[in-house]
């Protein structure tokens, strides 16, 4: 798993620095707190395996897959997300970035 950074908060505060997914999920249950993930590059079974656990909306999970999205925000009413381009400096080449998040959690 293309994990950069893993991060569960409570309170606004970093409580905890789990180094796998599984223990991300199990200790965002204990502390009801928010979780930040931040993945790079994953393949389509990982981005599967987070979306169910946090019960991602179908579109967003697509959109994550299928490489080539134009741009773009979407909200629902449990959670929003974008698809967006990133760059780096000096500008190489652009890429695409997805991000999800509700109240529990930011996927990045």
């Amino acid at each position: 798993m293309p994990i950069v950074n893993n991060a569960v908060y409570v309170d606004g505060r970093r409580s905890a620095d789990p180094q796998s997914l599984e223990e991300t999920y199990e200790v965002l249950r204990e502390r009801k707190g928010m979780a930040w993930i931040g993945l790079y590059r994953p393949d389509a079974e990982e981005i599967r395996s987070v979306a169910q656990e946090f019960g991602l909306h179908g579109l967003a999970v697509e959109d994550a897959i299928a490489a080539h999205q134009r741009p773009k925000i979407t909200a629902r009413r449990s959670s929003s997300w974008c698809d967006q381009r990133g760059t780096s400096t000096p500008p190489k080449k652009s890429s695409l970035a997805n991000c999800t998040s509700s109240p529990d959690r930011i996927l990045w």
